[in-house]
């Protein structure tokens, strides 16, 4: 669930499907909930607010008109009783208005103003937040916080794609990141979280620690520790791996540890977020381990074909290997 979801639900625009989608993730936790219902009652009160120069427009024009000279006679002018009637009317909008907003000030938070953070197919994209916590988007990525509430009492944001994240630290605002299917709360850490839409989730911790929560899925995570969950299955695998594995999208390094082909064509689709398929037989056997620099995607082909024995083709959305023969 993003933002732009929750605004067509608010607006009452959104698809069935969609519908569908936030039904489930509003049930999903009592978090979700309240978030919606806040975001519900800030669209009430701005459809709800006058604007204040309108009124006062509007009332220097009307006083010259009542200061116009009574009539004479002991009846009261028709034209000044509309004047005066449309006086009261205006008080009470200016009254209304001041009221509203008094109350606003004192009960209601700031109007949210929603930063969005993209990194395209063929660039990454460093973010530093208010709170002075760093991002480092991997292709393909999305990242959504509210820059008014944010580091207020909270830090909250919304991530689709591939990101690694180095928190300031801050107990008394606990940092969280919601993806498609899960929710990681920290205090002050690092770690890495690859949450596409219909893919695999999976959060992996440098430093200090990560509590990883969602449907079937509860799980407390140390340094070099990571959990994977499969939201199509909901099958959940937890394992150890390395801290150069851990902090890959910070460092801007493939990390290859006993890799053959497959596992190479693997982690390449992970790491640009394209289809690599090995066309062929792979007739040599092959365990590369070793860290290459992403200095572009032809590239690191081109090292790893001289390294790994192979060959490619890169497609528009897609990348071949043919192995050696």
């Amino acid at each position: 669930m993003n933002w732009e979801q929750l605004i067509k639900i608010i607006r009452q625009q959104a698809t069935q499907k969609e519908q569908e989608q936030f039904d489930a993730w509003v049930n999903a936790s009592t978090e979700n909930k309240a978030l919606y219902e806040a975001l519900v009652q800030r669209q009430q009160l701005l459809s709800q607010v006058v604007d204040d120069a309108l009124v006062q427009g509007a009332w220097e024009k009307m006083v010259p008109r009542l200061g116009n000279r009574i009539p004479k006679t002991n009846r009261v002018s028709h034209n000044l009783f509309k004047y005066a009637a449309a006086a009261i009317v205006l008080v009470a909008v200016v009254a209304g208005s001041w009221l509203l907003q008094s109350r606003s000030q004192k009960s209601v938070s700031p109007v949210p103003h929603w930063v969005i953070a993209k990194a395209g197919s063929r660039e990454k994209k460093k973010v530093i937040l208010p709170d002075n916590s760093v991002v480092w988007m991997q292709y393909n990525s999305t990242l959504q916080y509210d820059s008014i509430g944010f580091n207020d009492t909270s830090r909250l944001l919304m991530l689709n794609g591939e990101a690694f994240f180095e928190v300031a630290n801050a107990p008394e605002k606990p940092f969280r990141v919601q993806t498609p299917h899960l929710k990681i709360t920290v205090l002050g850490t690092s770690f890495n979280i690859a949450a596409r839409n219909n893919s695999p989730q999976e959060v992996t911790v440098a430093t200090g620690k990560v509590k990883v929560a969602g449907n079937y899925v509860n799980e407390i995570l140390l340094p070099a520790q990571s959990v994977t969950y499969d939201p199509s299955t909901g099958n959940l695998k937890t394992g150890r791996i390395s801290l150069l594995a851990a902090t890959a999208v910070k460092d801007n390094q493939l990390v290859f540890e006993k890799d053959d082909i497959v596992a190479i064509a693997a982690k390449m689709g992970k790491w640009y977020n394209r289809q690599v398929i090995v066309k062929g037989t792979v007739r040599r056997k092959i365990s590369f381990t070793g860290t290459i620099k992403d200095t572009g995607l032809e590239d690191v082909l081109e090292g790893l074909g001289y390294l790994a024995g192979f060959t490619y083709k890169i497609d528009t959305t897609s990348i071949t290997i043919y192995p050696d023969k």
